[in-house]
């Protein structure tokens, strides 16, 4: 099973995001401010967190194959990342 980190998941994009991988095989980690504005099901993991803390971010990353990050703001997750984890954006190929 692949594990996906939605980071803004509680509305708009991630929230439709979270129900098509909860569709799939998909375990889903969401990473929120509010914990109480998301479904629940078996395969969801609710996180609570600051993406402007790259700590917070990082502790979200363990165990995750995949980020989709559609929180409305830049968040540089190569720097939070370190320069050997590859960064996909939709708009362009690998970065790092």
């Amino acid at each position: 099973m692949n594990n996906i980190l939605i980071m803004g998941a509680s509305s708009g994009i991630g929230l439709a995001t979270t129900k098509l991988a909860l569709e799939g095989d998909l375990r889903c980690c969401l990473f929120l401010v509010l914990l109480g504005r998301c479904p629940s099901h078996d395969r969801l993991v609710k996180i609570a967190g600051d993406a402007r803390d790259a700590d917070h971010v990082r502790g979200a990353m363990s165990g995750i194959d995949v980020v989709v990050q559609v929180l409305g703001v830049p968040l540089n997750l190569q720097a939070i990342l370190g320069p050997d984890r590859p960064i996909f954006g939709s708009d362009q190929g690998p970065r790092g």
